[in-house]
């Protein structure tokens, strides 16, 4: 049997039990539909059937034992085990699984169950243990509510609109006010999955004795201390793992009946996803995982689905839109792909992204750094997926990739700032092309040097130095010999240390053939091009080295100088107050520096313990004397008029004993400061004799001090001894560097040299293109950057060409026009041209403008043609989602727009869009109360507010919007089931207006990728149910239901064809 086959078995039949609508409270609102009271019927009557039944895991054989006692035995089919008495029995669940199709109204269904039945009150109150751990919980007549946070919100909206009668209150964790007390005098208490993880180790009091009061309270919860009437786990596909703590801790709360609220029962996980149901229910023996492989999956792989059916449908109500259609009476659903195209900076921007992230991919992939059969490898692939899924909205969202970054508080740019980063970029491609053909033509006059042909070296080199003086364009020369100086080409910082190197390889080349030509070549030796330009090589080859080494340089002279700091002015301070061992050391320092002798430094050591115990014995002997002058202090203090004394004395004695703190009477301050005197002293509190014995030991102390300084001045010198050594050896590892860029192969083959100019030849079309490159991009970027027509002809043009003025020709017009030699002035502008000063176009992205593809339909350029404020500084996305929002705005006066985004960022940008024009919205996003507020500004029929933000990861389930009627993805899913479930916020049972889909995609980009895998997914997801290929490994449950990409997927995303 099929997934599909199954759910239609487990179907409700149309004659199902109807629960009467006169049974429920009068003050219910809402008006059920007759499903609906079937479903309400059913889950009454599972909640009185709290029975024991057979244990499905045994079966009984008759046989006769010999001894002839027993007639039968029992045989556990989990276990493989016989037993002679018969098994416990086991209790059927009191509860199950409503699973009926997004959008029929769950949720009214559980608070009509609620409403209808009541626990009796004299049921409630009593306490009982608890079969988890043993502890007491009291009976209550409350229903617990578990939902996602996000729909909390939703849940009360629900309680106040359809069941007013129903009070509530919502427990968001243990540090509120909210007691056990406090729940059991409410109907519902509202909780969501975050609150069951966190308190998951939480307990009701402490079940172990303490020997000493805890510094910190031990967490409790009164989720424990109850037993409430039932447990609702809505959107309990999301509590897929039977290990995590929201199931652990929803175990162990006791209820008399479980319920779980799902429209997607089985998601990614199969059929195994029927038992992590089973364990939220409590469903014995099935939720065992040994039960329910042996009793109910063996047999459906092997083709028998009874046992399946008889355990899923004994638990299991599913209503479908199709089943009930009649019913529900959905108004028209109509989606529409609105297909956009990339205006010119949004498509130079995507285009490098695109090769950025492809080379990235296929580098690590050669290389083995792709983490291949982890979790790991879906995030690597998702997250260069999503870098350029963000790009297709707008070219500045990319993760911080390739210099353009507004998601954390960066100012957004304009189009016209982003194209001249971008011309930027492109001119660094140029420079990067620059750089590869002066290091080719490098090593090329290196190989005519080995082969002896001074000439043709000169000439290789001459030329990688006009390149690196003047860039490719203006690289020429008006004789052999001549090297003219210009003003360098202007490069970024990161590029600078790269020119450099290269120009350093340059000059040193140079510079050895202009000296081997000079005294060998007479002719040459008379050209007065070679003598200037030999001269000017060896002086830009001595100014480019020391400003390559001026860092290393400028550290070896720094550190230098700190020595002789040390060993001259620093000594000559403190040499005069040191005793005679101090000095000599001083002296041996000033000899020795900064070279100093073991035999010195070991001095030091020696003479630095010696002068720090002769300082110990010092400051013992001054404590004592102070402790005998605060003693006579505190005697001046005490006596007649000791309040008058204690004011007399602070102001002679000053800050000093007073100390910093006002509130101590003198008195009081001068005893703390004897008791840490009397502390530090110990046995050794003999004053000194005399107070000229006193300042004896001070000047002794100052001198000591001095001394236990040279011997630091010791160690420091040797520290920045070991400083130089490292940047003197760092220095001459650089200029060995460089000799080794310089040097010359020994032998120079015709096989290198072809290889080399070959290199050269491609490195030269490089160049030449990547300058096109940067000139066609100045083109478009420019305001008359999307004419196509020659100026000469008025006809598109054929091989069209950008002069350096910024005007477009066909070559053969243009070359026409022209002299012999290649000059003349543009038809356009008068403007000097040759042929020199005419690109041929070059571009890497299609010519198409922004906005809508090919033939949109009338409706969709209604829409895209509205007036918007500020389109020039968003995309096209954006531009075309905002316009979209003001057309459904200006269609209908109370049209509200629900607009969903996987990132974000995007959000925000669309945020600030609809700001920007005058739309009041709202975002989805903050903390629970935002949220909720949110929510009711936009249902509210009489609020401004027009659109809602939400994000498609999380936002788009469990959520009821009717007041919305237009739907708004900004880009695709990879999810084809997230897309469903955000269109089934607003188009579900109660809406009555018709529900409009707007799908935003970008030609030749990812986003249609995508849309294949979205479309080869639903064909998974649809052989998952035709074929019953519902087994958690198998290919489509695997692939179907993920949001991240394989790598075949990423690469077939990757393809040029984009």
């Amino acid at each position: 049997m099929t997934i599909a086959g199954l759910y239609g078995a487990l179907q409700p039949s149309s004659s199902a039990p109807v629960y009467p609508s006169a049974l429920l409270p009068s003050t219910v609102t809402a008006i059920p539909s007759r499903y609906q009271l079937q479903a309400v019927a059913w889950m009454v009557d599972r909640e009185g059937r709290a029975v024991d039944v057979d244990d499905p895991c045994c079966a009984r054989f008759n046989v006769a034992s010999p001894d002839g006692l027993h007639d039968s035995v029992w045989f556990d089919r989990v276990t493989g085990r016989f037993a002679v008495d018969p098994p416990a029995r086991v209790r059927a669940p009191c509860g199950g699984i409503l699973a009926d199709e997004m959008g029929l109204g769950k949720s009214l269904e559980t608070l009509l169950l609620i409403s209808a039945r009541r626990r009796d009150p004299g049921e409630c109150g009593r306490v009982l243990l608890s079969p988890w751990d043993g502890r007491p919980v009291t009976t209550c007549a409350t229903t617990l509510i578990v939902a996602p946070r996000s729909l909390l919100a939703q849940w009360r909206c629900e309680l106040e609109r359809h069941c007013p009668h129903l009070s509530s209150l919502t427990y968001l964790s243990s540090s509120s006010s909210v007691t056990a007390k406090d729940m059991s005098s409410v109907d519902v208490v509202l909780t969501s999955f975050d609150v069951l993880r966190q308190e998951v180790h939480y307990s009701k009091a402490v079940p172990y004795g303490l020997r000493g009061e805890k510094v910190h309270r031990i967490p409790t919860t009164p989720l424990l201390e109850l037993q409430f009437h039932r447990l609702v786990c809505d959107e309990a596909q999301q509590v897929d793992n039977t290990v995590t703590g929201a199931a652990q801790m929803a175990l162990r709360i006791e209820a008399r009946a479980r319920w779980c609220v799902t429209g997607t029962p089985l998601g990614r996980h199969g059929l195994d996803d029927f038992r992590a149901l089973f364990t939220m229910i409590a469903y014995d023996p099935f939720q065992a995982a040994g039960a329910f492989s042996t009793l109910l999956l063996a047999p459906w792989y092997a083709g028998d689905p009874r046992p399946m059916l008889a355990a899923v449908g004994a638990v299991f109500w599913r209503n479908s839109k199709a089943s009930v259609a009649r019913e529900l009476h959905l108004p028209p659903l109509t989606t529409t792909d609105v297909r956009l195209s990339f205006n010119t900076v949004e498509a130079e921007c995507y285009r490098r992204l695109r090769a950025e992230t492809r080379t990235l991919v296929m580098d690590d992939d050669r290389r083995g750094a792709l983490p291949y059969g982890n979790k790991d490898e879906d995030v690597f692939l998702h997250r260069r997926l999503e870098q350029l899924r963000q790009a297709c909205c707008h070219p500045q969202v990319q993760n911080g990739h390739s210099g353009f970054d507004t998601c954390r508080g960066h100012r957004m740019m304009s189009m016209d700032q982003i194209s001249e980063t971008l011309c930027r970029a492109a001119q660094d491609d140029v420079s990067g092309a620059e750089r590869d053909l002066c290091r080719a033509l490098n090593r090329l006059g290196a190989l005519h040097i080995a082969a002896g042909d001074d000439r043709r070296a000169w000439s290789a080199l001459a030329q990688a130095w006009r390149i690196a003086e003047s860039g490719y364009e203006h690289a020429t020369s008006s004789s052999e010999f001549a090297l003219v100086p210009t003003e360098s080409i202007v490069t970024a910082n990161s590029q600078h240390r790269a020119w450099q190197q290269v120009l350093i390889v340059t000059l040193t080349l140079l510079d050895g053939v202009a000296t081997r030509l000079l005294a060998s070549d007479e002719a040459a030796a008379d050209d007065p091009d070679l003598v200037s330009s030999a001269d000017l090589v060896a002086r830009q080859r001595k100014t480019t080295l020391d400003e390559h080494l001026v860092v290393l340089l400028e550290r070896v002279r720094d550190i230098r100088d700190l020595i002789g700091d040390y060993v001259g002015s620093v000594l000559d301070l403190h040499m005069p107050a040191c005793g005679a061992d101090a000095r000599r050391l001083a002296e041996r320092i000033r000899r020795e520096a900064p070279a100093l002798s073991p035999d010195l430094l070991d001095a030091a050591v020696t003479l630095q313990g010696r002068l720090a115990a002769e300082r110990n014995a010092i400051d013992v002997r001054l404590r004592a004397q102070r402790l005998h002058d605060v003693n006579e202090l505190i005697g001046l203090c005490e006596g007649p008029a000791g309040r008058l004394k204690q004011r007399c004395l602070a102001e002679l004695c000053g800050p000093s004993v007073v100390g910093t703190s006002s509130r101590l009477s003198f008195r009081s301050l001068l005893v703390r400061e004897r008791a840490s005197l009397l502390k530090s002293l110990g046995d050794n509190a003999d004053p000194v004799a005399t107070r000229d014995d006193c300042l004896a030991l001070t000047a002794q102390r100052v001198q000591v001090d001095s001394g236990l300084l040279i011997t630091k001045i010791a160690r420091e010198v040797e520290k920045q001894r070991g400083r130089l050594d490292e940047a003197e050896r760092a220095l001459d590892d650089e200029r060995r560097c460089i000799a080794g860029w310089c040097a010359i192969p020994d032998t120079s083959a015709e096989a290198d040299r072809s290889r080399l100019l070959a290199q050269v030849s491609n490195l030269r079309v490089t160049c030449q293109r990547a300058l096109s490159h940067v000139r066609y991009l100045r083109y478009r970027f420019s305001a008359g950057g999307h004419e196509t027509t020659c100026a000469i002809c008025l006809a598109v043009a054929d091989q069209p060409v950008i002069t350096v003025c910024f005007h477009l020709f066909c070559r053969n017009c243009i070359v026409n026009i022209l002299d012999r030699k290649g000059n003349g002035k543009c038809p356009s502008c008068r403007h000097a041209l040759s042929t020199t000063t005419m690109y041929t176009v070059v571009s890497h992205a299609d010519d198409r403008q922004s906005g809508a593809a090919a033939a949109p339909s009338p409706s969709e350029a209604a829409m895209l043609s509205q007036e918007m404020v500020g389109a020039q500084q968003f995309s096209t996305k954006i531009g075309a989602v905002v316009r979209s929002i003001l057309w459904a705005c200006r269609q209908s006066p109370g049209a509200k727009v629900l607009v969903f985004s996987q990132f974000r960022p995007i959000l925000s940008i669309v945020s600030r869009a609809l700001a920007a024009n005058g739309v009041e919205h709202r975002h989805l996003d903050g903390n629970l109360r935002e949220r909720a507020s949110a929510l009711e500004l936009f249902q509210d029929p009489g609020s401004r507010v027009r659109a809602l933000l939400m994000s498609l990861r999380h936002d788009a389930s469990g959520l009821t919007l009717h007041a919305a009627q237009y739907v708004v993805l900004v880009e695709p899913s990879l999810n084809p089931a997230i897309e469903d479930q955000a269109i089934s916020r607003v188009h579900r049972r109660g809406q009555t207006r018709s529900t409009f889909v707007y799908r935003f995609l970008v030609d030749r980009s990812i986003e249609e990728k995508i849309i294949e895998i979205q479309r080869h997914r639903r064909e998974l997801m649809r052989r998952q149910q035709d074929e019953g290929d519902g087994a958690p490994d198998s290919v489509p449950a695997r692939v179907a239901m993920r949001e991240h990409v394989s790598m075949p997927e990423l690469l077939r995303c990757l393809d040029d064809d984009t």
